[in-house]
C-alpha cells in the first residue's frame, strides 16, 4: 500500500481490509478470503520465512514488492525470497529493493507457434522441479504468487510440498498462471 501511495494513488486505505468489508470476502474460491489470509499474517508479524513469485511486469511484480515491505516492515526478522526470471523486470526492481532473487528459466504460453508452447511446457515442468528444490532449501511458511509465468511452477511445487500457499491476482481477469 506504501507503494501505491508514493506512486499516485493517495486515496489508498491505510487499512486494506476493514473488517465490514473482509466478512464479505468469502468467494467459492476462496480467492478474496485468501488475501485476508495474507493481511491478517502480515497484521500479526507471523510468517518469518515467505517465498514471492512473480514476475515479467510490474503489474506482477510491484504489487509482490509491496506485499514483501509491508511484510518486512512489520516483522523485521522476516525472510523474503524472490523467485522470478532473469528476462523479466524483477531482474532489475526486486535486487534494487534489496531482497534476494532466484531465477527460473521460464517463458510464457500466449500467443506462440506449437514448437514455442512445447518448449514453454517443458520449461514449465522443469520450473516446477527446480521450484521443489528451492522450497526445499529454502522452507518457506508461505508462497505466494503473484502472476507472470513463474507463479505458476512456484505455488504448484508448494502446494506438491504442503506449503501454505496464496495466489494473489490484482486484475479484473485473471492472468493465465493465475
Amino acid at each position: 500500500l506504501r507503494r501505491a501511495v508514493e506512486h499516485g494513488m493517495p486515496d489508498a486505505p491505510a487499512e486494506p481490509f476493514p473488517a465490514e468489508f473482509r466478512a464479505a470476502m468469502d468467494d467459492d474460491l476462496g480467492v478474496s478470503g485468501a488475501l485476508a489470509v495474507v493481511h491478517d499474517t502480515v497484521r500479526a508479524g507471523n510468517t518469518a520465512l515467505d517465498l514471492i513469485a512473480g514476475g515479467g511486469t510490474g503489474g506482477h511484480v510491484t504489487p509482490a514488492l509491496a506485499v514483501a515491505d509491508e511484510i518486512r516492515r512489520r516483522n523485521k526478522e522476516s525472510r523474503i525470497l524472490f523467485v522470478g526470471t532473469r528476462k523479466g523486470i524483477e531482474a532489475r526492481l526486486v535486487p534494487e529493493s534489496g531482497y534476494d532473487i532466484e531465477y527460473l528459466e521460464l517463458s510464457g504460453f500466449a500467443g506462440r507457434g506449437l514448437f514455442s508452447r512445447v518448449t514453454a511446457l517443458w520449461q514449465f515442468v522443469r520450473g516446477v522441479s527446480a521450484m521443489k528444490a528451492i522450497i526445499a532449501r529454502f522452507q518457506p511458511e508461505l508462497v505466494l504468487g503473484t502472476g507472470g509465468s513463474v507463479s505458476g511452477p512456484a505455488v504448484l511445487a508448494a502446494r506438491l510440498a504442503h506449503v501454505k500457499t496464496i495466489i494473489q491476482e490484482q486484475n479484473s481477469v485473471p492472468g493465465k498462471m493465475n
